[in-house]
């Protein structure tokens, strides 16, 4: 999933199956930044001059490898990341990588964490399964996929003339990620769709790949 810090019309926020997650990157960033756009304005403008006509993958990114178990988001016993998402995304980081689980809201836990940690069925960023030690394969609070994504959102806002790279090792439905997504606002107004850009809506090839996605991709 590629967001880009100049809106696009030609976007959606749906995550229709998990081939999304990770985008393929070999359209130029600044034409990118601009489809759909009648008319470059300010931010596209930086945008062009940021990248100039370099593909995204002649683009060198920091990403980061469970840029989520860090001290700062969450009470993690053992963290991959010294600081928070967005103080990552504040100091270069352009990358991002995070795991996706399921969390079906447990009475039991609520219980015997004497109501620290009674939240709803969603999907959460854990380390393996989201209810076996808290601190190690999930933390407290504990991160919402939705939440971690209007940080990014929020970043870009701010900053039209980045783009930031989701990988997501996935553990949650289509439908799932999807309903989580739809709460990000904002989202659909960044997200690049890598399928759509490669065919259009008149089904012109665009992207450089050699045959259509399948049906559903």
């Amino acid at each position: 999933m590629t967001l880009l810090g100049t809106a696009t019309t030609a976007t959606t926020a749906t995550a229709s199956n998990r081939a999304e997650a990770a985008a393929t990157t070999s359209a130029s960033v600044s034409t990118a930044a601009v489809a759909g756009r009648a008319a470059p304005g300010p931010a596209t403008q930086a945008a062009a001059a940021r990248w100039g006509d370099r593909r995204l993958d002649e683009v060198a990114f920091l990403t980061t490898h469970n840029a989520f178990t860090n001290y700062q988001d969450s009470r993690w016993s053992s963290v991959n990341q010294s600081e928070s998402v967005r103080a990552q995304l504040d100091n270069g980081v352009r990358g991002l990588s995070l795991d996706t689980h399921w969390y079906e809201r447990s009475t039991w836990l609520c219980i015997i964490s004497f109501g620290s940690d009674c939240y709803p069925s969603d999907v959460y960023l854990c380390h393996g399964d989201c209810k076996t030690f808290a601190g190690a394969t999930y933390a407290l609070p504990r991160q919402s996929f939705h939440g971690t994504m209007q940080t990014v959102v929020d970043f870009l806002a701010a900053h039209p003339q980045e783009v930031v790279t989701v990988f997501l090792e996935d553990y949650a439905s289509a439908e799932q990620l999807r309903q989580s997504l739809g709460r990000v606002g904002g989202l659909s107004d960044m997200v690049f769709r890598a399928d759509e850009w490669a065919y259009g809506r008149t089904g012109g090839r665009r992207w450089p790949i050699s045959s259509p996605p399948a049906s559903g991709c």
